[in-house]
């Protein structure tokens, strides 16, 4: 998951402050892996930009089931704040 914008980072810590240090390391290791290999496919394919909304955030499914079930928790503050969300539907790793 990609985080942009103030408002994400409202969001953001809203979630995290109810986890552990332990629990946000999982979070935080999980997103990072799956934003390197979408910026990676990013690189590789300039116009997938496009179809990302401007001030959008991004989610990215991670194979972390606890991790994803968090970042819905924060896409949910984002859209009752009035934020914008990006789904990536399949990230296909390419190694």
């Amino acid at each position: 998951m990609c985080y942009r914008g103030n408002a994400m980072n409202n969001n953001l810590n809203s979630i995290s402050s109810g986890l552990t240090n332990e629990q946000q390391q999982q979070m935080a290791v999980a997103n990072m892996a799956v934003a390197f290999d979408y910026l990676n496919f990013l690189l590789e394919n300039p116009n997938a930009l496009e179809e990302i909304p401007d001030s959008a955030t991004v989610i990215i499914p991670t194979e972390d089931t606890w991790v994803n079930e968090q970042n819905n928790q924060i896409v949910a503050q984002v859209q009752k704040s009035g934020g914008t969300v990006y789904y990536v539907q399949k990230l296909v790793n390419a190694a």
